[in-house]
């Protein structure tokens, strides 16, 4: 069965860190590891990612170096087939994981990109994010999807990818304070051959206003 990885960076999570973790392992695809980069936070959620019992969670607690540093590292421990990331504030749907494993297999693509839902504190819905479903060669991710990226008409969120360990090269800048899934993403489509995106919502954010976004 194949291995996916999750990618969990972590400051200061407490607030959403337990509902978020919930929603990691409750996934209905279980072959999985939760890669946990606990980033000097100086809050409760070290002790609130030791305290869950599920041998797949995977805790690397190291100074405060900055969400990029925490990714890369997560990304060089990940030892799956796949490669997933999660914000510490947002859930996966149930079927995140199987749905999109089930995507990237039947269309043999390198990558796979979902739709999302914004939600509130309330988790009522403030909006949806909107693209169409379509699978994309190396010669139309270049010459349309990369621009609709550039554009902002695409979202670059890191977290609604799904991602073949063995075509993954690009890192996180360390450099930059802000936008670094922006150069993640667009380096990521610059070095594949296929890539499927599929409408379905499988990712919720939670609208943080102290959020880095």
């Amino acid at each position: 069965m194949d291995k996916v990885s999750v990618v969990l960076p972590v400051y200061n999570g407490e607030d959403y860190l337990f509902r978020c973790l919930e929603s990691l392992t409750k996934q209905s695809y279980k072959n999985v590891e939760f890669i946990c980069v606990n980033d000097g936070s100086n809050d409760k959620s070290l002790e609130i990612l030791k305290s869950f019992k599920d041998d797949r969670i995977i805790v690397i607690d190291k100074k405060n170096t900055g969400v990029s540093d925490s990714r890369n590292i997560a990304i060089e421990a990940a030892s799956g087939d796949y490669v997933c990331f999660c914000d510490a504030d947002d859930i996966y749907q149930p079927y995140y994981i199987e749905t999109m494993l089930k995507y990237i297999k039947t269309y043999n693509a390198d990558v796979v990109r979902c739709n999302y839902t914004v939600i509130d504190k309330n988790e009522q819905v403030i909006n949806r994010g909107v693209i169409d479903d379509g699978f994309y060669s190396k010669t139309e991710i270049e010459n349309k999807i990369i621009p609709l990226c550039l554009k902002g008409d695409i979202p670059c969120f890191t977290y609604l990818l799904m991602i073949k360990s063995d075509v993954l090269k690009s890192r996180f800048p360390t450099d930059i304070a802000m936008m670094e899934d922006v150069i993640f993403y667009i380096d990521l489509l610059m070095n594949i051959n296929s890539l499927y995106i599929t409408d379905e919502s499988l990712y919720t954010i939670m609208f943080n206003q102290n959020g880095a976004t």
